[in-house]
């Protein structure tokens, strides 16, 4: 008792709060008294503990920068760790955010059920309904106990109207330190029910309990490559878990592919030979698939699929000007036959003087293929402004470039990613959308050639671009048809596809929420939604009526029609499992979303 009266008074001073429902500690008799709390599958209510110590506090009323989380937000408890995160605590007056305890004794438990809503549709009405994948911890423990939860990919694994689930985790760790081996990863199979709920069920879907990609994703693309009709999954892998850049071999393992088998279910086969991967492309030809890996210690690598197995194709892919396609490549397919002959990459040139690597222009360029041979068509530059000395997140040092974007100076500014996107309007041109990751100082200096900066210094931003394409691969920058961008944002991921089916390409930002870098805190994880609003136009749309992540600490999302019933629904989940981040919350919308009238 005494530790947890000391920890609380020692850090916040007392300011009263009115929540309307909430755990409450009472620090005389150490009883938290808990209205609802969540382990594995169901949700159990009117719980009364003993707490034996606090581990750690999120933040406090008392701190303005860090957001209330839903007065209806569970508590998740980790029966592994003897852990409790809650959401909201009322102690010494003060409301505390995300408190993590161990466990004393439980005193009481009023009732159980289970936790199949996180919200109910009355209480939001944009709702239909709402569940949870719990935290499969077992299925990953052996691996780490905290790991980074990569991607939750939406996937059909049985013949019933609902998607089922494969989510990716790897491990975090060795920050800065020299490693060579491999990053712990799992992959888990959710799998829906006839009653609705999900088990996981490895043993049928893999063939394992425990079963691995082979180390950290990066990217991933789906298409079916072996023609049977059903995704497959090719991975762009990495062992960048934390571990020092400075010897780039040991960042580098196999790309995985995740194919479908005959029996339903899937299997992992790795190609090639390792590489710092961070691109992949999934190439349709006239008989044949192609998949593509890009990365930064070799070349190109890419593998036929025909006549049910991979060949190795690389020398036909390997062209004079993919020096940057690890960063981002992508194919662009006839509109009418979906094959290609047409790629855009990624691009940059070489700073002259500069003692290291570093660009003077950073762009793209789009080339025709023709079997082995390739070709310019376009490109486009953008020039660098000067070179700084660089420390990385990973605390390897190095060289970054220096851009002004919009009258401001930021660091970085190559194009990181990409998708081809139909027209916004009947009449208009395809588009090649364009994402440029930069980074702005958080100290708010003038930027000096020469000097030593640290990303850790930095928040990240991002940019669209956009360009018209036409018939002969014309590549023509236009204005930004984005209305309200979020650029202070950080984000890896982005669909271009339509998102309310009313026919018009949108746009989604999986920007990432994360309080310890005061990032889209108010949002708790949900992603940032522009809408087509026919005009040619890409409206921001208002996110507040979408629930947010119940729990956890950084977040993240994806949307996907979960229940078959043409609406894009919402899934939640944290970056990594810590801090209740480890739930998968699916909420079901009731309707599309529009655009206010």
């Amino acid at each position: 008792m005494n530790k947890f009266i000391s920890f609380f008074i020692f850090v916040f001073s007392v300011i009263t709060f009115d929540a309307n429902a909430t755990d409450n500690y009472n620090p005389d008799s150490n009883h938290l008294s808990i209205p609802a709390v969540v382990l594995g599958d169901k949700v159990y209510r009117d719980v009364v503990i003993t707490i034996d110590e606090v581990l750690s506090i999120g933040g406090s009323n008392a701190i303005p920068n860090y957001t209330a989380k839903p007065s209806d937000s569970f508590d998740y408890y980790d029966s592994d760790r003897n852990q409790l995160t809650i959401p909201n605590v009322s102690a010494y007056g003060n409301i505390y955010y995300d408190v993590v305890v161990r466990v004393g004794v439980v005193l009481a438990v009023g009732s159980s059920s289970k936790a199949t809503l996180l919200e109910s549709a009355s209480a939001n009405p944009s709702l239909l309904k709402s569940f949870v994948l719990s935290d499969p911890s077992s299925s990953y423990k052996d691996q780490c106990l905290n790991p980074t939860i990569q991607f939750v990919i939406p996937v059909k694994l049985n013949d019933d109207k609902l998607q089922d689930f494969i989510v990716h985790y790897w491990c975090p760790g060795n920050l800065g330190k020299e490693v060579t081996t491999a990053t712990p990863d799992a992959l888990v199979a959710f799998v829906s029910q006839a009653d609705g709920t999900y088990k996981i069920d490895n043993e049928r879907v893999f063939g394992s309990t425990l079963y691995r990609l082979g180390g950290a994703s990066r990217k991933y693309v789906r298409g079916d490559i072996n023609g049977d009709g059903r995704d497959d999954f090719a991975f762009a892998m990495n062992w960048e878990d934390g571990r020092s850049g400075a010897i780039a071999i040991s960042n580098a393992t196999e790309p995985s592919v995740l194919m479908s088998m005959s029996d339903g279910s899937y299997r992992v086969t790795r190609l090639g030979k390792p590489n710092w991967n961070h691109s992949v492309e999934i190439v349709k030809n006239s008989n044949s698939v192609d998949v593509v890996f890009g990365g930064f210690v070799r070349d190109l690598q890419a593998f036929r699929f025909i006549n049910g197995s991979f060949s190795d194709i690389s020398t036909e892919y390997v062209n004079q000007y993919a020096g940057s396609w690890g960063t981002s490549f992508r194919a662009i397919p006839d509109a009418s036959t979906g094959i290609t002959q047409q790629f855009a990459g990624t691009a940059s040139r070489q700073a002259t003087n500069v003692n290291g690597w570093a660009a003077s222009e950073q762009g793209i360029q789009i080339l025709n293929k023709l079997s082995s041979n390739w070709t310019l068509v376009k490109e486009y530059w953008q020039k660098v402004d000067f070179i700084v000395n660089w420390i990385s997140w990973q605390l390897t040092s190095g060289l970054q470039s220096v851009k002004t974007i919009n009258g401001k100076q930021y660091f970085g500014g190559a194009y990181d990613e990409m998708c081809i996107m139909p027209a916004l309007q009947k009449g208009g041109s395809r588009l090649l959308l364009a994402k440029m990751g930069a980074a702005q100082d958080t100290k708010g200096r003038n930027l000096i050639a020469g000097q030593t900066y640290s990303e850790q210094e930095t928040t990240p931003v991002n940019f669209y671009n956009f360009f018209a394409l036409d018939a002969t691969g014309n590549l023509n920058p236009i204005p930004s048809p984005i209305i309200n961008e979020e650029s202070q944002s950080n984000f890896n991921f982005f669909d271009c596809k339509d998102v309310n089916n009313d026919g018009l390409p949108d746009l989604v930002s999986y920007a990432f929420t994360r309080p310890g870098f005061y990032e889209r805190i108010a949002d708790g994880g949900k992603p940032t939604i522009y809408l087509n609003n026919g005009k040619g136009q890409l409206v921001r749309k208002d996110i507040s009526n979408l629930p947010k992540y119940s729990g956890g600490n950084e977040l993240q999302s994806t949307m996907a029609d979960v229940n078959g019933d043409g609406i894009s629904d919402l899934i939640l989940f944290g970056s990594t499992t810590h801090q209740g981040g480890g739930n998968v919350q699916i909420h079901l919308l009731r309707s599309n979303l529009q655009l206010p009238n």
